[in-house]
């Protein structure tokens, strides 16, 4: 019996430690297929007489619906990892090719609280935020200053993505995430970028939007979302940032007056810092982009 309790207590471990290898294997290889970059998937572009990488991935499989541009939120690259990453490499299996760009750069600001006699220091006139520090203030000038440079980097890389796309005929969907979809709204009901057949924003947001005077009052998310006509799926979850979160009921109620095919609202159940929310953000996108593909 104890000879028996042995072997069974050795197979067990055995077992526990194959799975354990196995376990770290799977999650390596989700991470290899979500990070890893092809040669042939990297073009450039020129922004502002800098080179900004372009990442571009074609179809697979019979399906071919159109081209899907993504764009992270600000301060990320275009492979960034996470759920712009995760639909950069799975919308291809289901009629996308993903055409994924380098957002725009965010809040980094001059540092003008340094003390005049502190300025001439290296390295202390700059001010570079991470996700530890408070954000400090700046006066409405230097926020729109910087608000109007990120409009205008991103104008200029979505105007140059015609021939990029061309290629991939069909519709085209803009994915954007974060402060970059607010970015990309703004674009679009001003008309500085082409319109696309399909809207995707994610937990969209406008920092810092009630410091910012520029003589007029600028239309909320919410109100330039209604304005515009191509259909929307606005996904919200519950780890967003909160200004999209607190957004999120004037945004839906803003657009009930449109057809659902039109505009269409929707909770993620999971974390969209998860894959398992990755999966689900994919599937409503998948749902949405296949009923207005036909319209």
């Amino acid at each position: 019996m104890l000879s028996f309790t042995k072997h069974h207590n050795y197979q067990r471990v055995i077992f526990q430690a194959l799975s354990f290898v196995a376990l770290v294997l799977f999650h390596q290889g989700a991470s290899a297929s979500i990070h890893k970059v092809n040669a042939d998937e990297v073009k450039q572009i020129t922004i502002d007489n800098k080179p900004s990488t372009v990442l571009v991935r074609p179809w697979q499989g019979k399906l071919r619906l159109g081209a899907a541009i993504i764009v992270g939120r600000s301060n990320a690259n275009a492979q960034a990892a996470g759920v712009a990453g995760y639909l950069r490499t799975h919308l291809n299996q289901h009629g996308w090719a993903t055409v994924s760009v380098t957002p725009t750069i965010g809040l980094y600001y001059p540092n003008f609280a340094t003390a005049a006699d502190e300025v001439s220091k290296a390295g202390k006139n700059q001010l570079s935020l991470d996700t530890t520090q408070a954000t400090p203030k700046f006066d409405s000038d230097q926020l729109l200053e910087q608000q109007n440079f990120q409009h205008s980097q991103l104008t200029e890389t979505i105007n140059q993505l015609a021939e990029i796309v061309k290629p991939y005929p069909g519709k085209r969907m803009i994915i954007a995430l974060d402060d970059s979809a607010a970015i990309v709204t703004q674009l679009l009901y001003q008309r500085k970028i082409p319109t696309p057949d399909t809207l995707v924003v994610i937990n969209p947001y406008r920092a810092f939007e009630q410091e910012m005077v520029s003589g007029k009052e600028m239309l909320s998310v919410a109100q330039q979302l209604q304005i515009l006509s191509m259909p929307i799926l606005d996904l919200q979850s519950r780890d967003g940032h909160p200004i999209s979160q607190e957004q999120a009921q004037e945004r839906n109620m803003k657009n009930q007056i449109k057809p659902v095919r039109y505009y269409s609202q929707h909770q993620l159940d999971l974390n969209i810092t998860t894959e398992t929310g990755w999966q689900e953000a994919l599937n409503y996108i998948r749902g949405f982009s296949r009923r207005t593909a036909t319209y």
